[in-house]
């Protein structure tokens, strides 16, 4: 992965929007770290008088296009993503996490369940006790859903480059038993692609 810097979500849709103007990109781009997406899309909003709809569409854009361009390893895209908002890296945690239920025997729902609570969690339609117990559920099964639902409470970052190793190592092993470190890198980086095309879906969070 080449180097980049981490910039926060406001300063990354700022600087898309706003190129021209210091005036706001000085004012704006102070934002907390601790600062999600949509209370930036907020602020911005109430500062220029824009649309709000717009401007977090572009910023999701400009997120989406960034991790595209920008990684070769899942695991570290989902890391990035984690740091600049915690609820936009869980979301695109559970899209990846996803990509190993079709590996899941029929019957068996506690994958799934881990990963659907999780993103409610994101909707703010589920309490993190809920997370914590459908993920203790999964992980006796599966550790990409397990892992999706532990980094929305607990060691997010190690948590969403862990996701990626257990997608592709389950679609490695599974698919292609030969060549598996090829294999694996190849998942690592078509992966990416799935935590870009994640960002673009990203529910408004409560």
């Amino acid at each position: 992965m080449r180097a980049r810097s981490n910039p926060s979500p406001l300063t990354v849709l700022v600087s898309l929007a706003y190129q021209d103007s210091d005036l706001i990109l000085e004012q704006m781009g102070r934002s907390r770290k601790t600062e999600s997406l949509d209370q930036a899309v907020k602020r911005l909003a109430d500062f220029t008088g824009d649309d709000p709809y717009k401007i977090r569409n572009m910023a999701l854009l400009r997120l989406s296009e960034y991790v595209a361009s920008s990684f070769d390893d899942a695991g570290e895209a989902l890391r990035w993503l984690i740091d600049v908002d915690h609820k936009l890296g869980v979301w695109a945690a559970c899209q990846a996490a996803r990509e190993t239920l079709r590996f899941v025997p029929k019957g068996e729902q506690r994958p799934r369940k881990a990963i659907e609570v999780t993103e409610a969690w994101v909707r703010g339609k589920a309490s993190i006790a809920k997370v914590q117990k459908a993920s203790a559920d999964a992980y006796d099964y599966d550790d990409s859903s397990a892992y999706a639902a532990y980094a929305a409470y607990s060691a997010p970052a190690d948590a969403a480059a862990y996701i990626a190793d257990a997608v592709a190592y389950d679609s490695s092993s599974v698919l292609f038993s030969k060549q598996w470190d090829a294999v694996r890198d190849a998942e690592f980086r078509r992966l990416v692609g799935v935590v870009a095309d994640a960002i673009m879906s990203f529910p408004v969070t409560a």
